[in-house]
């Protein structure tokens, strides 16, 4: 029996199709696969920093924590978050992402944020990093084993309340200070490499 050209026709294009719906879909289990593997890797990264903040804290400590309004410098009038980060501990550190609470003056908490306490004071974490990949070390400094380092970090999206009340307080220049409590806790550790 002889085949005719349109059934021939119809058999390769038919196996083309497949053949295209195969190669397609397994292109697609690889691309899901490797999206998968970034997450997964993302997140043992962020389960494993928080376990090294637990482990590492006590060798960690955050202190002399004020918040006010710059009165000099590219950062006048913006209100910052000042205070130093030791690390008593055997290992440098290339970040610490700290969470600070703002209290008032009955204890109850009214703002909190998180940041990198290693990471320059430009204003927001994206303007740190660079595109380039070479450039992106360059931005975190590191904290060695037994050393304290100072920071200050620019409140971006500071609530107009807090800021109205550090402004008056900067006005009477006798206690231009946050006048309630602030707390800090470390929520993750990276260890330099």
């Amino acid at each position: 029996m002889l085949i005719k050209k349109k059934s021939l026709l119809v058999i390769v294009v038919s196996s083309g199709v497949i053949s295209l719906v195969l190669i397609s879909a397994l292109i697609g289990f690889l691309i899901h696969a490797e999206i998968r593997e970034r997450r997964s890797h993302d997140e043992y990264k962020k389960i494993l920093g928080r376990l090294q903040a637990r482990l590492y804290a006590d060798s960690v400590q955050i202190g002399d924590l004020s918040l006010r309004i710059a009165t000099s410098g590219a950062l006048t009038e913006k209100p910052i978050i000042e205070g130093t980060v030791r690390n008593n501990g055997q290992e440098s550190i290339s970040h610490i992402i700290v969470k600070v609470h703002l209290k008032d003056e009955n204890g109850a908490d009214i703002y909190e944020i998180l940041f990198n306490a290693l990471e320059p004071s430009l204003g927001t974490v994206d303007l740190a990093r660079a595109a380039v990949a070479y450039f992106q070390d360059m931005h975190h400094s590191r904290l060695a084993k037994y050393s304290s380092k100072s920071f200050k970090h620019v409140l971006v999206d500071c609530p107009h309340e807090i800021y109205k009340v550090l402004r008056q307080r900067a006005l009477r220049k006798d206690t231009p200070q946050w006048p309630g409590r602030i707390t800090s806790e470390i929520v993750s550790i990276e260890f330099a490499s």
